[in-house]
C-alpha cells in the first residue's frame, strides 16, 4: 500500500497545505487500518521531480530548479536550503508511517525542466540527491525505494554502481505488455 505523502497536512510546513490534504489523524488511522489488515503502508514523497507540492501557495520559489520555467516541477538539489525544507517533512512522514520502506520517487525529472546547473552534471546531482536522502532514511533503518525510469537513461545507467546497494528500484508501465524488458535490465 503506497501513500502519496505530499497530500498530508505537515506540521513542519503548514504553508504548503494543499486543498484536500489528509489530516495527520486521518493518515494515522489509515496507516493503522492497513496494518490491521496485514498490509505494509509505504509512504511516497516525490523528490527532485514531481515536487509541485514544495511550491504550493507560492512557497520556496528560491528552490526551483529553473525559476524561469512555467512549471514548478523540480527542486534545485544544489541549493542547501532545499534540504532544510525537505528533511523535516521526510522526518514527519516517517514519524506518521513508522515505515520499513520509504519511496522517494525521483522519476521523470527532466521531462518538464532541463537541468541547468553550471559545472555539475545531471547524473552527479541525481546520484548525490539519492545518496543524501538514502543516508538520512537509512540512519533510521528505513530502506529507500525509487522509480526506475531516470535510472535507465543512457547517461545515468553507467552511474548505477554509485548508488546504495540496498536501494529498491520499482518499475512501472503505462500499458500491459506480454513482457517487460525493463524488469530484466533492472534485475541484471
Amino acid at each position: 500500500v503506497r501513500g502519496m505523502s505530499n497530500y498530508l497536512e505537515c506540521d513542519s510546513a503548514p504553508a504548503l497545505l494543499m486543498p484536500g490534504s489528509a489530516s495527520n489523524l486521518l493518515a494515522r488511522r489509515t496507516v493503522d487500518t492497513a496494518r490491521l489488515y496485514l498490509m505494509e503502508p509505504i509512504p511516497l514523497l516525490e523528490t527532485f521531480g514531481h515536487v509541485q507540492w514544495m511550491f504550493q501557495n507560492n512557497q520556496n520559489n528560491d528552490l526551483l530548479l529553473d525559476p524561469t520555467a512555467q512549471s514548478r516541477f523540480a527542486y534545485n538539489p544544489l541549493e542547501p536550503r532545499t534540504y532544510d525544507v525537505l528533511l523535516p517533512l521526510i522526518d514527519e512522514v516517517v514519524d506518521l508511517f513508522k515505515p520499513r520502506f520509504f519511496h522517494i520517487g525521483h522519476d521523470e525529472i527532466r521531462n518538464v525542466v532541463p537541468f541547468p546547473a553550471a559545472g555539475v552534471s545531471f547524473v552527479d546531482a541525481f546520484v548525490d540527491d539519492i545518496q543524501r536522502l538514502h543516508n538520512h532514511l537509512a540512519a533510521d533503518g528505513i530502506q529507500v525505494m525509487i522509480w526506475h525510469d531516470t535510472l535507465l537513461a543512457a547517461d545515468v545507467a553507467p552511474a548505477l554502481s554509485r548508488l546504495p546497494d540496498d536501494l529498491i528500484i520499482t518499475s512501472w508501465n503505462y500499458t500491459p505488455a506480454p513482457n517487460y524488458p525493463t524488469n530484466d535490465t533492472l534485475q541484471e
